[in-house]
C-alpha cells in the first residue's frame, strides 16, 4: 500500500510540475516537494542517529574487546606467577627436606672444619655457597688441631646463615651490620681492611676469588680468636644477585700489613 501511494504522489508531483512549467498554479506542487523535503530531511536525520548508535556500539564492542584482552593477559600473568611460586615452593621444600635429612643422617658430629662446612652447607643450601678457594683453606685451617672448638665453627657459620645474611638481604640499606651483627652472635663482622692493607696491592689481591666464574671481593669477614689454633677468620662476598654469602675463605688469617711486618 505505501509503494502504491508513493506511485501515486510521484505521479501527481510530475502531473503539477508539468502544468507549473505551462503556467499553472504551482501552490499544491511546490508544497508536495516542501513535504518530501521535509520527509527527506527527517530520514536523513534517523540516519545519522542509526549511524552514531552504531559507531557507539562499535566502541563498546572495542572497548569490551580490549577490556576482555586485558583481562586475559592480567590472567594469564597470574596464572605463570602462580606456577612459578608453585615450582619456587617446591624446590624450596626440596632444600628444607635435603637440610632435614642432612641433620638426620648426621651419625657422628663433625670432627674437622671441612665437615662442618660440608654441614652448613647442606642445612642452608639456599643461604651459603663455598668456593673451591673457601675449601681448601678450611682443610688446611689450624682450628682442626682444636677439635673442641669445632662447635664455636659451628655457631659461627650458623650466625652468618641466619642473622648476617638477613642483616645483607632482608634489612635496611642503612642497618648497622657490624653492631647488630656483633649484639646478636657475639661474634665480630668487619667489611674492609686497614688503610695500610688496603694500599698494598699483592694483599687485596688475597681478598679476591671466583664463583661460577665471577670474580668476588672476600674482604669482608668473620672473625673470631686471635691464638693459633684457636683463630678463625671467614672471608665472605654477598651476592646480590643470588642472594646468597660466598664464603672464599675460612681458616687462618689472612696476610695483612701488620702480619707482614711480624713476620
Amino acid at each position: 500500500m505505501e509503494d502504491v501511494g508513493a506511485k501515486e504522489r510521484e505521479s501527481r508531483v510530475a502531473a503539477l510540475q508539468d502544468g507549473a512549467e505551462q503556467g499553472a498554479d504551482s501552490t499544491e506542487w511546490v508544497q508536495l516537494l516542501e513535504e518530501d523535503n521535509a520527509n527527506l530531511h527527517s530520514r536523513l536525520q534517523d540516519r545519522d542517529h542509526e549511524v552514531a548508535a552504531l559507531t557507539e556500539a562499535v566502541d563498546a564492542a572495542g572497548e569490551a574487546k580490549d577490556r576482555a584482552t586485558e583481562d586475559r593477559a592480567e590472567a594469564e600473568r597470574q596464572a605463570s606467577n602462580w606456577k612459578q611460586r608453585a615450582l619456587d615452593a617446591e624446590s624450596t621444600s626440596r632444600e628444607y627436606e635435603d637440610a632435614a635429612g642432612a641433620l638426620r643422617d648426621l651419625a657422628t658430629l663433625p670432627t674437622d672444619v671441612g665437615a662442618v662446612v660440608d654441614l652448613i652447607l647442606r642445612a642452608f643450601p639456599d643461604r651459603i655457597a663455598l668456593t673451591a678457594r673457601g675449601r681448601k683453606s678450611a682443610e688446611k685451617a689450624s682450628l682442626n688441631d682444636a677439635p673442641a672448638e669445632l662447635g664455636t665453627l659451628w655457631k659461627c657459620l650458623r650466625a652468618m646463615a641466619v642473622t648476617l645474611h638477613r642483616l645483607h638481604f632482608d634489612s635496611e640499606s642503612d642497618v648497622d651490620i657490624l653492631n647488630e651483627f656483633h649484639d646478636s652472635t657475639g661474634f665480630d663482622v668487619t667489611l674492609t681492611e686497614a688503610k695500610a692493607t688496603k694500599g698494598d696491592q699483592k694483599l687485596m689481591m688475597l681478598r679476591r676469588d671466583v664463583f661460577q666464574g665471577e670474580e668476588i671481593d672476600i674482604t669482608a669477614h668473620v672473625k673470631w680468636g686471635n691464638k693459633v689454633p684457636k683463630l678463625l677468620r671467614v672471608h665472605y662476598y654477598p651476592d646480590h644477585v643470588r642472594d646468597l654469602l660466598v664464603i672464599g675463605h675460612c681458616g687462618d688469617h689472612l696476610d695483612t700489613a701488620g702480619t707482614r711486618r711480624r713476620k
